[in-house]
């Protein structure tokens, strides 16, 4: 009847008889068979086509769907999925929903994912930076079974509340390994403890599963490394003898969040202030720094001008005597004015290369070592912080010295082009004094 009614439907059948493909007309009494459904016949003939980007399990009993559920508190057995997983379940009459986990009755309306809650959640990255687990012990990301929302305390989702409950009291420890086949959590906090993960407890409440995974939201919001030692180091405390994992975190964490939500205020005023002395103690730094480009600029500028203004005095006190147009022709022809001249260029080019070099170069190590000492020193501040502290307290300064090198150049290789060809400069003012005249 099954069979006349799936090909009415549209239903793909591949029926087996003893491991073989058969009909079932030739079933005899003492055969094994095995019913094989055509999926996309079944999605279709199931109207739940808009299921094709979700990994998708089909349940034709709630029995059916319990003994798969419980399966998945052995963590070496756990289902994995990609990105989302819809449960269809038949004959149940409620629905829960989480960010990548949702469960419904096979002909109701499916309820959407938290999407929200989704960052609330650690990240893979998160996850191993803290918890150490192989890919042995557990197969899937243990946030991808968190439930938030939906009817959470119905008996139908026993199963999964028990299951979200596990993977988040996993994400609670140092790390999970195995010890003679039986998985084990691992607490290295004020009080080391090995303990099992499932003991004889049954599935939580909802209020005890959103408790936990309250509390695996506060610890990966922010500062995760922090938040998770206070955690653990509260349920390394309050453990005893007879505890699992499941029974230690259904004790004792909501007075292990209160305490730790306690303790990291005091932490975060801790950091704060070492934040600000340090912040303080890199803008002085700074402030050093502005400083010595601010003297590099001067002793640029105050060097160059005594320069120019000490060969304008050597030239000045030399022409005195020949202030007239015959004797300044007569200059001209002297071989030693001309090379007095050409070394004086040359002493310019000279002097604006080296000084420029030497307080340009003396900047740049003396900014390295500024940025090293910096790094090295500071705890609380992230790199960017001190970087941009750096650069917004140096560079107008560092342009400053950039503007005054450049001009400092200018000024120097125009005199030194100047007194290179002083014979051609000489020239012109006679013949623009005589033709004046």
């Amino acid at each position: 009847m099954f069979l006349e009614q799936a090909g009415e439907a549209g239903l793909l059948t591949a029926p087996r008889i003893n491991d073989e493909p058969g009909d079932a007309d030739d079933l005899s009494p003492g055969d094994t068979w095995s019913l094989s459904l055509g999926k996309s016949s079944l999605i279709q003939v199931l109207a739940v086509a808009g299921l094709a980007d979700d990994t998708t399990l089909l349940f034709l009993s709630a029995a059916n769907f319990q003994e798969w559920a419980d399966r998945q508190l052995i963590l070496a057995e756990g289902f994995s999925w990609t990105g989302q997983l819809t449960i269809l379940i038949d004959g149940i009459d409620a629905s829960v929903a989480g960010p990548n986990l949702r469960a419904a009755a096979l002909t109701a309306e499916l309820p959407p994912f938290d999407i929200e809650a989704r960052t609330a959640f650690p990240s893979r990255d998160q996850l191993t930076s803290l918890v150490y687990f192989s890919s042995s012990v557990s197969r899937r990301r243990l946030t991808d079974s968190a439930l938030t929302q939906g009817d959470l305390g119905s008996e139908w989702f026993t199963p999964l509340r028990h299951w979200a409950e596990v993977d988040a009291a996993e994400l609670l420890t140092h790390e999970i390994a195995v010890r003679d086949s039986a998985p084990i959590g691992i607490l290295r906090g004020a009080r080391r403890a090995e303990l099992s993960i499932v003991g004889t407890e049954g599935a939580p409440t909802a209020k005890a599963l959103r408790n936990i995974q309250a509390t695996v939201r506060w610890v990966f919001a922010e500062h995760a490394e922090a938040r998770h030692a206070l955690i653990v180091d509260r349920l390394g405390l309050e453990h005893i003898s007879s505890d699992s994992l499941l029974s230690l975190t259904r004790r004792a964490i909501k007075g292990a969040l209160e305490e730790a939500r306690d303790r990291y205020r005091l932490f975060v005023l801790e950091k704060k202030d070492s934040a600000s002395k340090e912040l303080r103690d890199v803008l002085k730094d700074v402030r050093t720094q502005a400083d010595l480009y601010s003297s590099k600029v001067r002793d640029l500028v105050s060097n160059s001008l005594r320069d120019v203004l000490a060969s304008l005095l050597l030239i000045g006190l030399g022409l005195i005597g020949r202030l007239d147009a015959g004797k300044l022709a007569e200059l001209l022809k002297s071989p030693a004015v001309d090379a007095f001249a050409r070394l004086l260029a040359i002493y310019f080019v000279l002097s604006a290369i080296i000084q420029i070099t030497v307080q340009g170069r003396d900047m740049a190590l003396t900014r390295k070592e500024l940025l090293r000492w910096l790094q090295a020193a500071r705890s609380q501040l992230p790199s960017d912080a001190i970087k941009s502290a750096v650069d917004d307290g140096v560079t107008p300064r560092r342009n400053t010295f950039i503007a005054a090198a450049v001009t400092v150049a200018i000024m120097n290789g125009g005199l030194a082009v100047s007194l290179y060809h002083w014979k051609d400069l000489l020239q012109w003012i006679l013949n623009s004094s005589q033709g004046g005249s």
